[in-house]
């Protein structure tokens, strides 16, 4: 590749390509392809769709069309691309031969390889310069024909360095997908050890030398000899939220913060709850227990608690460690309600040891939230 860095530019006095190799040429795409628009059956010929992810089997529960005949003919080694902007970068080289719906422009290749294409016309810069030339369909949709794509002008080396190149680049694709890869199993490990961490702290404490008792709850196994076993309504009040009356911009003055049970999702001018209190979802997102700090509102999807006794983050860890799914319904829209929760028993260490267990659980969360984070910015 020093070869590469090293050979000689010239600028294309095309922005979205910026300098390329002297002996690369610049050519419209009308003069290396050919648009393909005969029209097919999805009977005779598999139906195919165009992807984020390329031309792939269209899958079963696909809305189609009432029209079989209305599609249009792919043949293998064709690059595929849909022309509208709310499916950008929506293309690829198809695998096999096919059909697509007709939203989507198909390409016959003529003086460039699919190999080399794929690179050329799947990626960001090539997918704002297509949709650049698009019209409007409706306001923030448009589309681009094949008579406006094919005076888009792209870079075209001799086919020697196309294989070349592609070659390079499926070479470093693999090898970046592979580094990816990793990154997201690793990720997805630390976030499983930070369950456990959690789960084993606040059933087993943090001396590993003290003597144990059998607790009568299977998930939790034994607990410390000087542990009680209560039930959560000796530890916090559950209340429930209602909808608001006047919703606010987030950069309002005084806005606070409306929670559902995904999170914050709204701002308001009034407040619910003027309190440290822990809040989990009674419906939609259930088990993801989140601290909110001051004035805050919850819509009706989301408790919030009042503590009565015990460490507020010792208890919010409890929270974290619950196997939520033994009170939550089977039904299209998960929900649990307070009385199954509040009815359900805890492990529960003193309150000294309470507190050690929560400062010991921030610090460790902490440090592994940093990894992940770290690593989450790698992808």
């Amino acid at each position: 590749m020093v070869k590469e860095l090293t050979r000689k530019m010239k600028d294309s006095g095309v922005e979205w390509i910026g300098e390329i190799p002297e002996d690369w040429e610049l050519v419209r795409i009308s003069s290396v392809v050919k648009e393909r628009s005969d029209k097919v059956s999805s009977i005779d010929y598999e139906p195919l769709s165009v992807t984020k992810q390329g031309v792939v089997p269209q899958l079963e529960g696909v809305a189609k069309s009432n029209n079989p005949n209305d599609r249009k003919k792919v043949i293998k080694g064709d690059f595929v691309i849909n022309s509208r902007s709310d499916r950008k970068q929506s293309c690829g080289i198809a695998p096999v031969d096919g059909s697509v719906s007709l939203i989507n422009i198909i390409l016959k290749l003529k003086r460039i390889l699919p190999e080399y294409t794929k690179y050329l016309l799947d990626n960001y810069g090539f997918a704002e310069e297509f949709y650049r030339w698009g019209t409007g369909i409706v306001d923030d949709l448009w589309s681009t024909n094949y008579e406006k794509m094919k005076r888009i002008i792209i870079p075209l080396p001799p086919q020697s360095q196309q294989k070349s190149r592609a070659d390079f680049l499926d070479k470093k694709v693999s090898e970046i997908d592979n580094i990816i890869s990793k990154t997201k199993k690793a990720i997805e490990e630390y976030k499983r050890y930070k369950q456990s961490l959690i789960t084993e702290t606040v059933t087993k404490g943090l001396d590993e030398n003290v003597q144990m008792k059998d607790s009568g709850i299977e998930w939790i196994g034994e607990i410390p000899e000087n542990w009680d076993i209560v039930k959560f309504k000796r530890l916090f009040r559950i209340l429930n939220g209602k909808e608001i009356k006047n919703e606010l911009n987030r950069n309002s003055e005084n806005a606070i913060k409306v929670y559902g049970s995904g999170g914050v999702f709204k701002y308001t001018d009034d407040f619910l709850h003027n309190k440290t209190s822990i809040l989990f979802g009674r419906k939609g997102t259930i088990g993801k227990p989140v601290i909110a700090e001051g004035k805050f509102w919850t819509v009706d999807t989301m408790y919030y608690t009042d503590i009565i006794h015990g460490n507020l983050k010792y208890i919010y860890y409890m929270l974290k460690a619950f196997p939520w799914e033994i009170i939550t319904t089977q039904t299209a829209l998960p929900s649990i309600t307070s009385t199954d929760l509040l009815n359900k028993y805890m492990s529960v260490a003193p309150f000294k040891e309470q507190e050690q267990i929560a400062s010991y659980l921030n610090k460790k969360t902490n440090q592994i939230d940093q990894i992940i984070s770290t690593k989450e910015k790698l992808l």
